[in-house]
């Protein structure tokens, strides 16, 4: 996955706080002062992804602008490897970021991100996953 702060919502108010941060110093400000988190999922289809972008998004709590981190996933993944890769990254943010959402609702709500259409074989993965 590759990094992309500018991930598509550059035309928002983004937040001010972050102007002439380093990458790594914007992942700490987002994690730490992101509300609202919202996640947004752009891409094809699970067998044809195409160009595919997630995005954490919500507001800042020092100047309440938009906060925005996104990925973009090189098109060589698919199906159950992208539906792995995504999740992981989810997972590991929040874990970061200190959410504190039950499985169970993040779960729901990573399944929701995907189209209708997709999500037979993300419940799948999903299912097999708990198993494990």
């Amino acid at each position: 996955m590759e990094n992309n702060m500018n991930c598509g919502h550059e035309q928002d108010r983004m937040c001010t706080c972050i102007g002439g941060m380093n990458t790594a110093r914007k992942l700490i400000h987002i994690a730490g002062n992101i509300r609202d988190v919202d996640w947004e999922l752009d891409y094809g289809t699970l067998t044809k992804p195409g160009s595919v972008r997630l995005c954490i998004v919500g507001v800042c709590v020092q100047c309440g602008e938009r906060l925005c981190y996104g990925l973009r996933v090189g098109e060589e993944k698919a199906g159950e490897e992208l539906v792995e890769s995504l999740y992981t990254y989810l997972d590991l943010f929040h874990r970061f970021d200190g959410l504190q959402l039950t499985r169970e609702r993040f779960d729901r709500d990573f399944l929701l991100l995907f189209h209708e259409q997709d999500r037979p074989v993300v419940q799948t993965w999903l299912d097999r996953r708990m198993a494990i």
